[in-house]
C-alpha cells in the first residue's frame, strides 16, 4: 500500500515496491559484473519499473534504483552507465551526467554509428560531400540559386530527400562531422 506524504505530496516507497524492484534484477553473475534487469523494459531498451502509485507510473528502473540507494538526481542530469549495458542495474557501473556527457561517452567507446553506418541515413558520404561544396558561398551550381549565388538550404533539402534543418546542421558542422 502507498500513502502520500503530508508535506511534500510525494509517494512514499514502501517495503513491497523496493522488494518488487530487488527481486527484478539478476545478482547472479557476482560481485563486479552487470546485474541484468529481469524486469518489463520500455521500446527503447531501457529497463521499466512500475511504481505503486495508484496510476501505476512507469519510471526507468535505473533512475529509480539511484533514487533509492544513492539519494535525488539533480535536474538535467541522466543515469549513465559505465559498462555501456543498458540492462544493468549494478549501481558501481552508473555515473551522473548530462545528455551531452553521455553522448560524448557513446563517441568516445566507438558506440556511435556514424554516416553510412547508420542504418536510418538518408545521405552518403559522397552527397554530404557535394552538398558542403555547394554550402559554399559563391558557388553557382544547378537552380534555386539566391542573389548571392548559393543554393537554398531548402533547394539542396529536395534534392536530397532530407529536410532543411539537416542541411543546416551539415553545415554548421554538428552533424556528418567525419567528412
Amino acid at each position: 500500500m502507498v500513502s502520500r506524504s503530508e508535506v511534500s505530496g510525494q509517494f512514499i516507497r514502501t517495503v513491497a515496491e523496493v522488494d518488487r524492484f530487488l527481486t527484478s534484477i539478476d545478482f547472479g553473475p557476482g560481485l563486479g559484473a552487470c546485474y541484468p534487469w529481469t524486469g518489463g523494459t520500455f521500446d527503447s531498451g531501457y529497463p521499466r519499473f512500475s511504481l505503486s502509485d495508484a496510476r501505476r507510473t512507469s519510471v526507468r528502473a535505473h533512475r529509480y534504483g539511484w533514487k533509492l540507494l544513492r539519494g535525488p538526481i539533480p535536474p538535467k542530469l541522466v543515469v549513465c552507465h559505465s559498462c555501456d549495458f543498458r540492462l544493468c542495474m549494478n549501481m558501481w557501473h552508473w555515473f551522473l551526467g548530462t545528455n551531452a556527457v553521455n553522448s560524448a561517452d557513446m563517441v568516445a567507446k566507438g558506440r556511435s554509428l556514424p554516416g553510412v553506418r547508420n542504418p536510418a541515413v538518408k545521405l552518403t558520404d559522397a552527397d554530404v560531400r557535394v552538398i558542403k561544396y555547394e554550402l559554399l558561398p559563391l558557388v553557382a551550381t544547378g537552380s534555386g540559386r539566391t542573389c548571392r549565388g548559393q543554393l537554398t538550404l531548402q533547394a539542396i533539402a529536395d534534392r536530397y530527400g532530407v529536410s532543411a534543418p539537416a542541411i543546416r546542421a551539415i553545415r554548421a558542422g554538428l552533424t556528418w562531422t567525419h567528412i
